[in-house]
């Protein structure tokens, strides 16, 4: 319970002041309509595959919920350093290390606020892609989605505690995340499916957690596809949060007690 309202303290916060920029909510939706729009009118150039291409939906079916649920894992992966080094360069990081907040509790709460709007942003385009431009997301499996969402959120919220723990180290900006975006981007099958890649570089998105966190929801989304079905990306995203979540936390917990022996958790 004392969890809970840690968390719901730190999301009331970060509410708060969000709720001080009040265009930013019109902007983010207007930018997730013309983005919707963007692929449909791109899909309309690209011709309809056939079913063993693995777009049987189509080019703007795959791209638009590539899109969404990239946004929202790059959003999670960038969540805690972005709101560590922010409490940094305003001097408030020694206050909350001193909170009776666990130090996972404490990456969880900075990281919660961005973590929903960017899910939010996600089903947002899902229904405008849905109701606007006939998105075919009508037998989805819910349940299965829930699952690829919580072991593909877990993932990457681990890959951001690690940026985190350099941020904390160094007093710099997160360098990692932005490059493994990139490289998701290029060959996470974001755009296009990875079998257009060269030989070499698919091999490559196969050592990526976006690749199989992508196929698993466009197989959920769009083919409705089911645990039975999703058994192999399923278990390959576990072993990713089973390795990274306990290393992220490691990291997070070794990288605070270095920096309050070296009174360094302020930037300056």
């Amino acid at each position: 319970m004392a969890l809970l309202f840690q968390l719901w303290a730190f999301l009331r916060r970060d509410s708060i002041a969000a709720g001080t920029a009040r265009l930013a909510p019109a902007w983010q939706a207007a930018g997730v309509g013309f983005t919707a729009a963007t692929l449909y009118y791109l899909g309309r150039l690209v011709p309809a595959p056939d079913p063993a291409s693995g777009r049987p939906a189509g080019y703007f079916a795959f791209a638009l919920v590539g899109v969404a649920f990239f946004g929202f894992l790059t959003a999670v992966m960038r969540a805690c350093p972005a709101a560590l080094r922010q409490e940094q360069v305003a001097g408030t990081l020694e206050s909350l290390a001193a909170t009776p907040c666990a130090v996972g509790t404490l990456a969880l709460g900075l990281s919660l606020w961005p973590v929903l709007l960017g899910l939010g942003q996600a089903a947002l385009s899902l229904w405008v892609g849905e109701v606007f431009f006939g998105l075919p997301i009508a037998r989805a499996n819910l349940a299965a989605a829930l699952v690829v969402l919580g072991l593909s959120g877990a993932t990457f919220l681990a890959v951001g505690w690690l940026a985190a723990a350099y941020v904390l180290l160094t007093r710099q900006p997160d360098p990692l995340t932005a490059p493994i975006a990139a490289a998701s981007a290029l060959v996470g099958g974001l755009f296009y499916p990875t079998t257009v890649l060269p030989a070499p570089l698919q091999r490559l998105g196969e050592w990526l957690p976006m690749t199989h966190a992508l196929r698993a929801m466009r197989l959920v989304l769009l083919e409705g596809t089911g645990a039975a079905g999703l058994r192999g990306e399923v278990l390959v995203l576990a072993a990713f949060a089973a390795a990274l979540v306990p290393l992220g936390l490691l990291a997070l917990h070794w990288s605070f007690a270095e920096a309050r022996r070296s009174g360094t958790l302020s930037a300056y």
